[in-house]
């Protein structure tokens, strides 16, 4: 009995036996892509998953801005492996976007102007969560609206 811990009324502690867990589930859920918003005064794409996301998952690459949500019609611009996260791990991910991408989006005319013409596509490879489990990907045919 250790007396050095003690609940409210004084009560010492009582060891009890380590126990193995009698099994574990591991994380098979992969996270998605809930909200982004992007900031082209500091030049930050920010996004939020349904889940903890490994930064160092981030693929920049993996990430196409579209000026519409009709893939034919749309401009679009990959992000390059330029643009890198600059937080760490966690459910908010923020992307600093390059300066030779932050350029190129802003010589797009029609591109990432404002809300109705922001628009983002991911693939799988995107990002992954602590467990390795890839994001559930957002088709350039039905992007997902800033």
């Amino acid at each position: 009995t250790n007396v050095t811990i003690a609940d409210m009324v004084g009560n010492p502690l009582v060891p009890v036996a380590s126990k193995n867990a009698s099994g574990v589930i591991t994380d098979t859920t992969s996270p998605m892509l809930v909200s982004y918003n992007l900031d082209f005064n500091m030049g930050l794409l920010n996004l939020t998953f349904s889940e903890t996301v490994s930064a160092a998952s981030i693929v920049a690459a993996s990430f196409t801005l579209l000026s519409s949500s009709n893939q034919s019609l749309a401009l679009s611009y990959n992000l390059t492996s330029r643009s890198r996260p600059i937080t760490l791990d966690g459910v908010t991910i923020t992307l600093q976007i390059s300066l030779s991408d932050l350029n190129t989006i802003k010589q797009m005319v029609g591109l990432a102007v404002n809300n109705l013409t922001t628009y983002l596509a991911i693939t799988t490879n995107a990002a992954a969560d602590m467990f390795g489990n890839l994001v559930i990907p957002i088709s350039p045919r039905a992007p997902q609206n800033v």
